[in-house]
């Protein structure tokens, strides 16, 4: 065994452990389920995991280590830095199958081609791994993944690795220097990092018409007697990140009047909360990803049914029968 597949055999057995640890969350093997599928979907699941996250990696593990040339005779503690980089690289082809299982299991349930969970475990494992759809980046992955050991296959044995013959000019120890500072950077910030590009995104929308802008009847809660028609305006809140946004709650800066050609702010305008439709409070507990909320923003009673609903009249408003208030939530 030479040096080179000593350190490659060290490096997958790393990444190996943990792309396993890392599937945890996919719930590959259906033990101990509560409401078990059917069997021939449960045999279909395991034997698709047994097949990607056990069969495969073993199978590239043994290519990568037969890549590697048996010539080196030296002891793995003197090794140059040159063949540490190129095994570690090598080695990170252990997560290619872990990219393999999550862009299969996606094509299978979107596609319904033979899907390896039902529909309601399915959507718990999207909402708990924050699971991203999109193919084309996990195509980008495995490829990733394989390309530092297909290059290596692809070499000339008998004049060496052809990846060695490229590298063997580059200042190893300049990037041995970077590769310990970024190390660093990542061991002190790495969690501050992942949370802003996992953050929740939240967009704000409002279309004219129903859901956003509805005509709804108000009636008096004792009686059932419709009172008079009443237009509610709500904006859509949606999370388009990758995390749940905690205790979400929208704030009315300022208001702004449009005169002519251009707007003005409202000067009498009181900065406020708004509350959530159907839930009345200024907090929202959660809007997980790829879902949203309304938040009331004002509604509008006909004029002349003003005087019949206890909150529309005010008579420090000095309103005519003509004229109407924009009623806010707050």
């Amino acid at each position: 065994m030479s040096s080179t597949q000593e350190l490659f055999s060290l490096f997958y057995a790393v990444s190996f452990g943990a792309m396993l640890a890392s599937t945890r969350g996919l719930r590959p093997f259906p033990w101990g389920a509560d409401k078990p599928q059917s069997w021939i979907q449960s045999y279909w699941r395991i034997f698709f995991s047994l097949f990607w996250l056990n069969l495969v990696p073993f199978g590239i593990f043994a290519v990568g280590f037969i890549a590697f040339e048996a010539k080196q005779t030296h002891s793995i503690v003197t090794v140059s830095t040159k063949e540490v980089f190129i095994a570690a690289l090598c080695s990170l082809s252990a997560f290619a199958p872990y990219r393999i299982y999550h862009f299969l299991m996606i094509l299978l349930q979107e596609k319904q081609i033979a899907p390896l969970y039902d529909e309601i475990e399915y959507k718990q494992i999207v909402a708990e791994r924050k699971l991203g759809k999109c193919l084309k980046g996990h195509a980008l992955a495995i490829l990733v993944y394989l390309l530092p050991l297909s290059f290596l296959l692809l070499s000339n044995p008998t004049r060496g690795s052809a990846m060695q013959d490229i590298l063997s000019d580059v200042k190893w120890d300049s990037i041995t220097a970077v590769g310990t500072l970024i190390l660093a950077v990542v061991a002190i910030f790495g969690g501050s990092i992942g949370r802003w590009i996992r953050r929740p995104k939240l967009n704000i929308n409002l279309k004219p018409h129903p859901p956003d802008c509805q005509k709804i009847p108000i009636r008096n809660t004792t009686t059932g007697q419709d009172l008079a028609e009443c237009y509610y305006f709500r904006i859509w809140v949606e999370n388009k990140g990758r995390t749940s946004a905690k205790n979400v709650e929208v704030f009315a800066k300022e208001l702004k009047k449009k005169n002519e050609s251009k707007f003005e702010k409202v000067s009498l305008f009181c900065p406020m909360n708004l509350t959530w439709s159907h839930f009345g409070e200024m907090l929202f507990p959660a809007i997980h990803p790829g879902m949203g909320k309304h938040c009331d923003v004002f509604h509008i009673v006909h004029p002349s049914k003003r005087s019949c609903i206890f909150v529309e009249h005010d008579n420090r408003a000095d309103l005519r029968d003509c004229s109407t208030n924009i009623e806010m939530y707050k």
